[in-house]
């Protein structure tokens, strides 16, 4: 009975800990308006969140629920050294292009489209919290 006893309780915080990371969420300030497959985002705090158990990777504005977008979370190289959360835009001619999110140990793919021989010029924001 002790052993049975044991065991839930240690499935019931294997659940916990699993529930705790399936809510993996990190906010960030995006200082300038950006793009992302040709819909408008204005500069504001962002809130990404990390659903492992549909390898979802959500971005919301933390101050209008209407603006969000959902894209698939494929597996990423995560160092301890890296902070949690890292936006990583394209800057063409003044136009700031949302090129990847990696939270943790998941990113997106590819988010721009852009001409493979096109000068680029790269802008990352970072969060830990």
């Amino acid at each position: 009975m002790q052993t049975l006893m044991k065991v839930i309780i240690l499935a019931t915080a294997l659940i916990g800990s699993s529930v705790a990371f399936a809510n993996s969420t990190v906010a960030v300030n995006v200082p300038f308006d950006f793009v992302v497959n040709a819909r408008n985002y204005p500069a504001g705090k962002y809130v990404v969140t990390l659903d492992p158990n549909q390898n979802v990777l959500a971005l919301n504005s933390y101050s209008d629920p209407k603006i969000s977008a959902r894209y698939l979370a494929l597996p990423a190289d995560f160092r301890s050294d890296e902070p949690a959360l890292s936006l990583k835009f394209d800057d063409i001619d003044g136009l700031h292009r949302l090129h990847t999110i990696r939270l943790g140990t998941r990113t997106t793919p590819l988010l721009d489209k852009r001409e493979i021989h096109a000068p680029q010029s790269y802008i990352s924001i970072a969060s830990n919290h």
